[in-house]
């Protein structure tokens, strides 16, 4: 049994529907999604649990184990393949409790997978949000729709979701210190290290590796706007480039983004030399 886990954004669920390609993996959603979804919620299973026996209603270590070994034991008896997974994201590790032992005592093991920029983690998220305010879909886009623009109204916003994302970051590495995994970064997964980390991530899970072709399509193409229209405006994203490319904004150096402006002069930061958030 495996987990993979990290950060809103990080191509949690592309790897997750890649590694489902396997014959001997069955790979689940998000269990622990603070608003169900699917018969894969666990907190739909543990509430209906809950119900049945109100003196339950905040279990202690023992009950929560067992709810959850139950809930487990469910989804194995749905499929016949070898290995099953599923995501967790940084804040459900904390969020969920007694979740963090129990991954460690049944042996789960963890894929760990972030970005190398924040910035580009940032501006990923900002889009879904964006996305979602339009109706539109979270991973994917039509032919024709238009580019989404996120709005950032101010630097000061920009540096504390900067600072806000890298200590979730920090605290899902505290968290994930005493369990078995493998450490990958989304740039790779996605870029030219596909296969080797494809092979490794198998080698893992003691699977017998195979060739794993995926591609996520329609990919969205995410840009940060700048709404304050202030020429000075366009050095904040710059100097957040330089920053971040130089290893002052985050201890890494990443490729940083291309700035672009528009036919109606409105200058957006473009991270499209990456791969998009499947």
């Amino acid at each position: 049994m495996f987990a993979i886990v990290g950060e809103q954004r990080t191509g949690t669920t592309g790897l997750g529907s890649a590694l489902n390609c396997h014959n001997d993996i069955k790979m689940f959603g998000e269990l622990f999604l603070d608003q169900p979804t699917s018969y894969e919620s666990f907190f739909k299973f543990w509430g209906e649990k809950i119900a049945q026996d109100p003196m339950n209603a905040f279990p202690k270590w023992d009950r929560f184990s067992a709810l959850l070994d139950e809930f487990i034991g469910e989804l194995r008896g749905t499929t016949e393949k070898k290995v099953i997974g599923f995501q967790i994201k940084y804040d459900q590790l904390s969020m969920v409790p007694h979740l963090e032992p129990w991954l460690r005592t049944r042996g789960v093991k963890v894929i760990h997978i972030k970005r190398r920029s924040l910035l580009a983690t940032y501006v990923s998220q900002q889009s879904l949000l964006s996305r979602f305010k339009a109706g539109l879909t979270a991973h994917t886009h039509t032919d024709d729709e238009a580019p989404i623009l996120v709005d950032v109204p101010s630097e000061i916003q920009i540096r504390s979701a900067l600072g806000e994302i890298k200590a979730r970051i920090e605290r899902g590495e505290q968290d994930l210190s005493c369990l078995q995994r493998i450490d990958l970064f989304y740039e790779d997964v996605y870029g030219e290290h596909k296969e080797t980390d494809l092979i490794r991530i198998q080698q893992f899970l003691e699977v017998d590796p195979i060739e794993i072709n995926f591609q996520i399509l329609k990919s969205i193409k995410v840009h940060l706007a700048d709404i304050m229209r202030q020429p000075q405006n366009s050095e904040v994203i710059k100097r957040l480039i330089e920053e971040e490319s130089a290893g002052v904004l985050n201890g890494n150096a990443p490729k940083g983004g291309n700035l672009q402006t528009h036919a109606s002069g409105t200058v957006v930061l473009s991270f499209a030399s990456q791969p998009p958030a499947p």
